[in-house]
């Protein structure tokens, strides 16, 4: 998911973090659920995919969501690579070539 570079998305949390900082109750919201407390003052929904937290203290705080793991795959021969280079490639069978 690509982080939301909108403008809109970055004015609301201007407005979100002003109104926590004055409010009591909404600043409890957004302890209790952020997704409603972006709604609230937003007035449309977090991008699917993207979670928000609030934390008390100071300081700033990223989260980096990381995908499965997958481990990289090892290198290809040469023999692996010639069907994808641009041509029917080399069939070998029992050590001949059986595409001559």
């Amino acid at each position: 998911m690509p982080f939301p570079e909108d403008r809109a998305f970055n004015e609301a949390l201007v407005r979100i973090v002003s109104r926590a900082l004055t409010n009591a109750a909404y600043r409890d919201l957004c302890f209790q659920d952020a997704a409603a407390a972006f709604l609230e003052v937003a007035g449309f929904a977090l991008p699917a995919g993207l979670a928000l937290r609030f934390k008390e203290g100071e300081g700033l705080e990223l989260g980096v969501g990381l995908s499965a793991f997958r481990p990289v795959a090892t290198a290809l021969a040469d023999l692996d690579l010639e069907p994808v280079a641009g041509g029917r490639g080399t069939q070998f069978f029992n050590g001949r070539n059986v595409c001559e």
